[in-house]
C-alpha cells in the first residue's frame, strides 16, 4: 500500500514536471519563431543575391571593356566640336569624367540656407566700401590766395649775383656795373647809405647795403607796372623813375635837410640807362 502511494505520487510529480517542459518548449518556440523564420529566408535568398551580384558584376565588367573601347577609339573632330553629333554617347562622357574625379573628392550637399520668420532666405549684408571726400579746390576754404607771379617775394629781393668782372644782376633784374666818378655804379648808390652835410639836398636810405637794394628792386617792380604811384620821364638818354612806396624808406638829409629836421622819405628816384642798367638811385620827399 504504502509502494502504491508512492508509485503514484513519483507519477504525478514527473507529469508535473513533463507538462511544464512542454509549457517552456511552447514558450520558446513561441518566442524564437519570428526570428527563425527571418532566419530561414535570408537562407533562401543567399543563393538569388549571389546570382543576381554575379550577374551585375558580369554586365558591369562588360559595360567596362565597352567603355574602354569607345573611349581608346579615335573620334572625328566634326564629331567632338558637334554638340548634336549623335554618336557622341553621354555615357562615354560621364565614364571618363568619374574616372578623372578623385575618390576622395566627395560632393558635400550644401548647408541649408537659414531662413528669417518671413521665410524667405537672409542675405549678409556687405558693407560697402567708404568713399573718400573730395578734395576742396576753393581758394577761399584751403588753399592760400595765389601769389602775384609778377612780384617776388621781399626777402629775395636785392640779391646781387655777379655775372662778369664786377657786373652784377640784382634780383629785380637791375644791372650794377662799372663807371662814374667812383669807379662803380654800386659804389655811388651806397653813398646814400648815409648823410652828406657838405651837400645842400642829399637823400639818405634807412637799413644796410641788402636793405637798400631790396627797396631799389622794389621800386624798379613797381615802376614797371606804372600807375598813380609812379613817375617816368627822360633826361639825356636816361630814364628816371619816381616811385611812392608809401612808407618811409629814408630821410633828407644834408644842409637843408638838417634845417627841416630830416623830414621822412617815401619815394625813390632810378635814373637808368639802357632800361636797365642803375647810375644812381636815392630816396626822395616828392615826386
Amino acid at each position: 500500500m504504502t509502494q502504491l502511494r508512492q508509485n503514484t505520487s513519483s507519477n504525478a510529480t514527473r507529469k508535473f514536471w513533463v507538462q511544464l517542459l512542454a509549457f517552456a518548449a511552447l514558450a520558446l518556440l513561441f518566442y524564437l519563431k519570428p526570428r527563425i523564420e527571418s532566419w530561414v529566408q535570408a537562407k533562401q535568398r543567399g543563393p538569388t543575391s549571389a546570382e543576381s551580384t554575379a550577374g551585375d558584376s558580369t554586365s558591369g565588367e562588360k559595360e567596362s571593356a565597352s567603355e574602354e573601347i569607345e573611349e581608346t577609339s579615335p573620334v572625328p573632330a566634326a564629331e567632338v566640336d558637334s554638340e548634336t553629333s549623335p554618336n557622341t554617347s553621354g555615357a562615354v562622357i560621364v565614364a571618363s569624367a568619374e574616372e578623372q574625379k578623385p575618390a576622395s573628392t566627395e560632393s558635400k550637399p550644401a548647408a541649408p540656407k537659414k531662413k528669417s520668420s518671413g521665410g524667405s532666405p537672409i542675405k549678409k549684408m556687405e558693407r560697402s566700401p567708404e568713399k573718400k571726400r573730395p578734395e576742396l579746390t576753393s581758394p577761399e576754404k584751403n588753399n592760400p590766395p595765389p601769389e602775384d607771379q609778377g612780384k617776388a617775394r621781399s626777402s629775395d629781393l636785392g640779391k646781387l649775383k655777379e655775372l662778369d668782372d664786377n657786373v652784377f644782376e640784382s634780383t629785380a633784374g637791375l644791372f650794377y656795373v662799372p663807371g662814374g666818378a667812383e669807379g662803380h655804379r654800386l659804389k655811388h648808390v651806397m653813398q646814400h647809405a648815409k648823410d652828406n652835410p657838405s651837400k645842400p639836398v642829399h637823400g639818405v636810405f634807412d637799413g644796410d647795403r641788402d636793405e637798400i637794394l631790396a627797396v631799389i628792386d622794389e621800386a624798379f617792380m613797381k615802376a614797371k607796372k606804372g600807375g598813380s604811384d609812379v613817375r617816368s620821364e627822360k633826361q639825356n638818354g636816361r630814364r628816371i623813375f619816381t616811385v611812392n612806396l608809401r612808407r618811409r624808406i629814408g630821410q633828407v638829409g644834408g644842409s637843408e635837410g638838417e634845417r627841416q629836421g630830416h623830414p621822412d622819405c617815401r619815394f625813390v628816384r632810378i635814373v637808368l640807362e639802357n632800361e636797365n642798367e642803375v647810375i644812381s638811385a636815392y630816396p626822395s620827399k616828392s615826386f
